[in-house]
């Protein structure tokens, strides 16, 4: 693949790469380390169709799926970016650019290929795939990978809400999507894993923890709740510390786990939700190091 990537580092240690594609397009992955080991996030589109308000990738609209070998290339270029500090690339998460269940002749190649054990090595049960809840493509995934995880952007468990927040996923309705997600469930023994970015006055109120509540009582579920990491021209800001911790303990009151995300990568527009490649090149430009072309 004829591309080549930016770096731009933070100081909580994470490495964000700007690739530029030989024709031309722009996409990101986000390396995070931990103390021995690392997360990479890939992105699996350039910018995305679904047009979530509080993502900035969303905004860019869907160009194109990436290629395999685009795929795969941010997978080397981590393990590279690594092997000289000696910490193992463990975990692979496609939580980047796109939606990947709406980009599966990617995603399946590019799954295999993270596996395999002659390139990247990566255990399945450290491969987690985030999706809005593609409801037709849920079953062919998880037939396929059965041990590989999903993990489902919900951030409302009430449909007008969702719907505003999320209006490219109207055509995947919750009346629709929990079933799917209990097959899934039943078939391979994960347990559902719901991500929740908490929005001040948006989705963070007494009535919104009902709806949650309400809606996972009963099923083996995790809620990761993350702040809103604001892009540049946002009105919403994220919850206080002191309503995060309020939701998060009434969760877990009600028998549902919750943890809180950490951001990282936020001083570099690199945390959950901030991946919009054309308002970032400038950025890059004052402290870049240029990576090898593949």
């Amino acid at each position: 693949m004829d591309a080549s990537c930016t770096t731009l580092n933070a100081a909580d240690g994470s490495t964000k790469a700007l690739w530029t594609a030989a024709d031309g397009q722009h996409f990101e992955s986000v390396l995070i380390r931990h103390k021995t080991r690392a997360t990479l996030c890939l992105s699996i589109q350039v910018g995305c169709a679904l047009g979530c308000r509080f993502c900035s990738t969303g905004r860019l609209g869907l160009v194109r799926d990436l290629s395999v070998d685009e795929v795969l290339a941010q997978a080397a270029w981590a393990v590279g970016q690594l092997g000289d500090e000696g910490i193992r690339l463990r975990n692979v998460v496609f939580m980047g650019m796109g939606e990947p269940l709406l980009a599966l002749g990617a995603l399946g190649p590019a799954l295999r290929g993270l596996m395999d054990q002659r390139s990247f090595e990566i255990a399945p049960r450290y491969l987690c795939v985030s999706t809005c809840g593609v409801v037709n493509a849920i079953e062919p995934f998880y037939r396929e990978f059965p041990k590989v995880k999903l993990a489902v952007s919900l951030h409302a468990a009430r449909q007008d809400l969702r719907d505003a927040l999320m209006p490219g996923c109207r055509s995947w309705p919750l009346a629709d999507l929990l079933p799917a997600l209990d097959r899934y469930q039943e078939a391979t023994g994960h347990r559902l894993f719901f991500e929740y970015i908490m929005i001040a006055g948006v989705n963070d109120g007494e009535r919104e923890l009902g709806e949650l509540t309400a809606l996972l009582k009963g099923r083996d579920a995790h809620v990761n709740l993350i702040p809103y990491n604001p892009a540049p021209g946002a009105v919403w800001k994220p919850s206080p510390r002191p309503v995060l911790d309020a939701f998060q303990q009434a969760l877990r009151t009600a028998g549902i786990v919750s943890t809180v995300r950490r951001s990282a990568g936020d001083a570099i527009a690199a945390a959950c939700g901030q991946l919009t490649p054309g308002e970032i090149c400038t950025i890059a430009t004052l402290s870049e190091t240029n990576c090898p072309r593949l």
